[in-house]
């Protein structure tokens, strides 16, 4: 695998920005928009076709690896070898409405541990690459959580569920606690980008209460290796898996506690 990993780099660098390149072709036109299950929970035809071309550019090279993806789900999905775990398009929403904070997501999984993430940005043609021991990019430039040790000087974001089971009116309150004890408490829309903004200390934390596996694979590993700290919410480290599970918190480390003293109860 280690003499693999820079051509397997490559790949994943080329397939982001060629996704990128397909949404910003769609991006701000008129396209078909479905709805999938889950409240407000939609998939465009971009979705799609940023989603295939990915899959068949990285199969192209390394026809042997199993794929996880939004859209297409499990395809050969292996459990203990290599495995991609791809988001086409992460802020569908805000793609949907031209709103230009989307990115494209794509991960490495070997026997269980993510070893790569690839995030790209392509209105903003920014590309962050994390590979496990090795650190953070961001367009080529080493970047690092930040030092802020205060919540009330501290900006975090966080993110809400399409499953209606009881998250979302639990994160809502905790909602309001945030904006209590931090500076500002937003939610974006794009779970991926604004875990690479808490990797390059644009953010000190977010906090995402229904996970999908595709809205994470590739941004916490960034924030691992940027110095930050990814636990659940009973601050327990997290242990990526490919099941449709769980919570999570990723942070510069230093106001992780203040984090866990409202989520504690969840």
């Amino acid at each position: 695998m280690d003499n693999l990993i820079e051509e397997i780099l490559k790949c994943a660098k080329e397939a982001a920005k060629l996704a990128g390149a397909i949404l910003m072709v769609g991006f701000g036109t008129n396209f078909k928009i479905s709805n999938k299950e889950g409240m407000n929970n939609i998939v465009t035809e971009y979705d799609i076709k940023s989603e295939k071309a990915i899959i068949d550019f990285i199969r192209d090279k390394f026809p042997e690896h199993g794929f996880l993806a939004e859209e297409s789900g499990n395809d050969n999905l292996k459990s203990n070898t290599v495995n991609w775990i791809i988001d086409p398009l992460d802020g569908t929403t805000n793609f949907s409405i031209g709103n230009h904070f989307f990115n494209v997501s794509i991960a490495l999984v070997y026997k269980k541990e993510i070893v790569l993430g690839v995030i790209f940005a392509p209105f903003f043609d920014q590309l962050f690459v994390a590979e496990k021991g090795k650190g953070v990019t961001l367009n080529n430039i080493k970047i690092k959580t930040s030092n802020k040790k205060k919540p009330i000087d501290s900006m975090m974001n966080f993110g809400y569920t399409y499953e209606d089971d009881g998250a979302n009116k639990k994160m809502a309150y905790a909602h309001a606690q945030f904006l209590l004890k931090f500076e500002h408490a937003h939610n974006l829309g794009a779970s991926e980008l604004e875990l690479a903004w808490v990797a390059m200390g644009r953010l000190e934390a977010y906090v995402l209460p229904h996970i999908k596996p595709w809205d994470i694979a590739a941004g916490i590993l960034m924030i691992s290796e940027s110095g930050g700290k990814v636990t659940d919410f009973k601050n327990k480290e997290y242990k990526f898996t490919t099941s449709e599970k769980g919570t999570v918190i990723g942070s510069n480390g230093k106001i992780h506690s203040s984090l866990i003293s409202i989520l504690k109860t969840w």
